[in-house]
């Protein structure tokens, strides 16, 4: 069988037609070497993107075998190992990725959010110091920089990044999100809802985004502020939006009076 072969079944996986490209990759390997492990590389590709996790990890595996200095070999093994929560696996695929192309920096950013997932902050915040020094503008890496620092107790570098992010990305909400935790969790009720506001005029468009606001506020015990909220909120927004957020907010309130939520 022909390399004609092997360029169908990648030409199927490329197309989206994953499960037949499998069934062509598997009889190319069959009946072939796969020399420089391509073959069992997107073999690999293919199963990950039907959710056979497993059967990916073992087909990059063996891609690696034959060919074990191909940066992309090892860091999407280490995407597979991500999604199957075994981050020592992981950390090891993408560490190998990085010494073989120090330029892979998507293999850095996965690195990074691994370590932060099992509590590493320092080797996690390290990483994406690294990328953020090569790239200042990479709002993502910041993010997660803000959040190392502020779980390892550096409160003002992470209010100092949270803010970047969003000079960067004003649209960026997970750090508008996590901004106004900050500011809530001191008692600043003013500046959080300055900062939903500001949100909102740089165009975040989003229900949940403000609805998670008005449920921060009743959590809290500030019922009166919330209300001062969707009083302001439906002078600033127009009506189609204030009248969503409502009747999200009543249905939010009839579930729990329902399930008999006491929160």
């Amino acid at each position: 069988m022909k390399d004609s072969e092997l360029r169908k079944g990648i030409k199927l996986y490329l197309k989206g037609e994953a499960e037949m490209a499998i069934e062509v990759l598997d009889n190319y390997i069959k009946q072939n070497e796969d020399r420089n492990g391509q073959a069992h590389f997107y073999k690999g590709l293919a199963y990950y993107d039907i959710g056979e996790f497993t059967e990916s990890i073992e087909n990059l595996k063996k891609a690696i075998e034959f060919n074990p200095s191909y940066s992309q070999y090892h860091y999407r093994l280490g995407i597979a190992y991500s999604r199957m929560f075994q981050h020592n696996e992981g950390i090891r695929s993408l560490e190998e990725a990085i010494r073989l192309n120090k330029k892979n920096n998507r293999a850095k950013f996965l690195l990074g959010t691994m370590y932060f997932e099992i509590g590493e902050m320092e080797n996690a915040m390290n990483i994406f110091s690294s990328i953020i020094k090569s790239n200042p503008l990479h709002s993502s890496a910041k993010y997660y920089y803000a959040l190392c620092c502020y779980y390892t107790g550096k409160n003002e570098d992470a209010l100092a990044a949270l803010k970047e992010i969003i000079d960067i990305n004003p649209q960026f909400v997970d750090a508008y999100n996590k901004l106004i935790d900050i500011h809530l969790k001191n008692d600043e009720i003013e500046r959080a809802c300055y900062l939903v506001f500001k949100g909102l005029e740089n165009g975040i468009k989003s229900l949940d985004y403000v609805v998670r606001f008005y449920d921060c506020l009743v959590r809290i015990n500030k019922e009166e502020d919330a209300e001062k909220f969707l009083e302001e909120l439906k002078q600033r927004v127009d009506v189609s939006f204030f009248t969503k957020i409502i009747e999200v907010l009543n249905d939010t309130k009839k579930i729990k009076k329902e399930v008999g939520y006491a929160g």
